[in-house]
């Protein structure tokens, strides 16, 4: 895999912080100051106003420039929101989704997605209480905004565009449950699965929400054994820059540094499995324009040049095993009509038409694998009331009744494979509350041991 292999990100990223805000706030306002005054200085000539030479008054205009500058400063420092850290995600309680602007600046539905999986879910605060999306901020201060109009419709709008209502009321204690109200009298909340609404009524885990704060520094994390080693290694997009990166699994129990595996990775739903039956994991990915590409694992942890498995992967949640115990990997993801489907795997890096496993999934971070040993891929997932569920296969096609495996699960970026080379499917996620990857091992019947850390800052 190489740079050329996918296309360039070339939005700004997350990464600057409140210093730079305010710094870029009073350069507009310098540059405001000094425009209006350099207009005054081109009129007093044109009127031939003698006694003020020009040098005088671009003085002045600095002058003036520096004030507004300096008072732009003062204002945001005593502002009833006090700017809350360098970016965050807004999390919801009851599905664990992160809202997620559009990069359109036209007004677009809000939406709601996988947490990590966008650069399009990182807020701000600015102009005290509106909530702009950090990816799209060019330093001349505009951007896009979170937005409700006359019909108390969820948007995300061009944040110049005063036709809307672009400010929120809500609490920013670091990582307390708030709710977001707008001014057209209606709170910010899900509406089914994964549908971002502002309606009466606050009450309910649907319309709590929460500020993630500090830098969430990877995403797209999945794993699988990419080296041959019998242990599972980590590969992860680090936010700072695009980069996708490679956690080796070493002989201690531990990681090796990370390398980077290619440049420029704009991609979304990264899962990994062995597609093509040759025993080395393989990558599959899907692009902006919602191409599904394959990358074939060369079983060092290096893979081959991308290539297309299909075009309108217009689904999420994509996860990858073995659910008819045939030895070919497939696929299951969440389409747009709340369906859940399977792709059968050829065994060649191809699929066979998908079928309705189940409808109504009003469940998040949909993950797959092997989870009691019986040959045959299990489905875990985490329900609205944030209750993390396993469907244990039952061995003809269909799956048991969920299993409650513990309750309070706010945990994203989780992946299952086996980590520590016991042949028993464990368990990854980063606690949102903390930035720590943590793992849960697998004990090989569908249960898993207590967590324990495997690094921090994840």
């Amino acid at each position: 895999m190489g740079p050329d292999d996918s296309p360039p990100d070339a939005r700004p990223r997350p990464s600057q912080g409140r210093a730079l805000d305010l710094r870029v706030e009073a350069g507009r306002h310098y540059c405001l100051g000094l425009a209006l005054a350099t207009v005054i200085a081109q009129r007093m000539e044109h009127l031939k106003i003698k006694k003020l030479r020009i040098r005088r008054i671009r003085a002045a205009a600095t002058v003036i420039a520096l004030l507004l500058a300096s008072l732009s400063f003062s204002v945001g420092q005593a502002s009833a929101y006090v700017y809350p850290g360098p970016y965050f995600e807004i999390q919801n309680q009851a599905t664990g989704l992160c809202l997620e602007a559009s990069p359109d600046y036209n007004p677009q539905q809000l939406e709601a997605h996988d947490c990590g999986t966008s650069d399009d879910q990182f807020f701000s605060i600015w102009n005290q209480n509106w909530l702009i999306d950090a990816a799209r901020a060019p330093l001349t201060g505009g951007g896009i905004c979170l937005a409700t109009d006359s019909y108390s419709d969820a948007l995300s709008v061009n944040c110049g565009n005063n036709t809307y209502a672009l400010s929120w009321k809500y609490t920013s204690a670091a990582g307390a449950w708030t709710v977001f109200a707008s001014p057209n009298g209606c709170y910010l909340k899900i509406v089914g699965d994964s549908t971002v609404a502002c309606m009466p009524g606050f009450n309910g885990p649907e319309t709590k929400w929460r500020m993630i704060y500090g830098p969430r520094h990877y995403s797209q994390t999945t794993a699988a054994d990419f080296t041959g080693d019998g242990k599972a290694d980590i590969i992860a997009r680090d936010n700072s820059n695009g980069n996708l990166m490679m956690w080796v699994h070493d002989a201690g129990g531990g990681f090796n540094a990370p390398k980077v595996l290619t440049g420029g990775w704009d991609f979304t739903e990264t899962t990994a499995g062995d597609f093509n039956n040759d025993g080395k994991a393989d990558l599959i990915a899907r692009d902006a324009s919602g191409n599904l590409w394959m990358w074939y694992g060369n079983g060092d942890g290096t893979f081959t040049s991308k290539h297309l498995v299909t075009t309108g992967w217009n689904f999420t949640q994509t996860a990858a095993a073995d659910f008819n115990g045939d030895g070919n990997v497939d696929l299951i993801a969440k389409g747009t009509d709340n369906n859940l489907y399977i792709w059968p795997g050829n065994g060649d890096g191809t699929f066979g038409a998908p079928h309705v496993q189940t409808g109504d999934w009003n469940f998040t971070g949909t993950r797959a694998a092997d989870f009691n040993n019986d040959g045959k891929a299990d489905i875990l997932a985490r329900d609205a009331n944030g209750n993390l569920e396993l469907w244990l296969h039952d061995g003809g096609g269909s799956f048991n009744a969920p299993n409650k495996l513990t309750d309070g699960w706010y945990f994203t970026q989780t992946a299952a494979a086996d980590f520590n080379g016991d042949g028993k499917v464990d368990l990854i996620g980063r606690d949102d509350a903390t930035g720590n990857l943590m793992i849960w091992a697998g004990n090989g019947d569908g249960t898993f041991t207590a967590p324990y850390t495997l690094t921090g800052g994840w």
